[in-house]
């Protein structure tokens, strides 16, 4: 099941314009682009690279990362967000820490996030 609409970053332009105008934090084999926007909520574009490995293994990687963006949606403001990988392939146990750190070192959640 994929991303809500709504929840979708759609088109080359939009993401090149997240990626050209805003801000980012890079944490291991993740880098994260954000912009506020004026929208209802945050919106997510996943980039994977061929050198990740196959379409299987790269689609995998980024449904489990719409997935942990599906699970927090509600606690993150108002952001248009470009996650692009690097071709070193991570863990799946690493791909929520990563993806609530990412969140938390750009200050993206609307609260404070303990224990995770």
């Amino acid at each position: 099941m994929g991303l809500p609409r709504e929840a979708r970053l759609g088109g080359r332009r939009q993401i090149r314009e997240v990626c050209r105008r805003g801000r980012r934090v890079a944490l291991g084999w993740a880098l994260l682009w954000w912009l506020p926007n004026s929208g209802g909520g945050a919106r997510l574009a996943v980039q994977v690279p061929r050198r990740v490995g196959g379409a299987v293994v790269r689609n995998r990687l980024r449904r489990r990362l719409q997935e942990q963006f599906r699970a927090g949606w509600a606690g993150l403001r108002p952001v248009d967000l470009v996650l692009r990988l690097s071709p070193a392939e991570p863990a799946a146990a690493e791909l929520g820490t990563v993806w609530d750190l990412l969140c938390q070192r750009a200050g993206l959640w609307r609260e404070a996030r303990c224990g995770r």
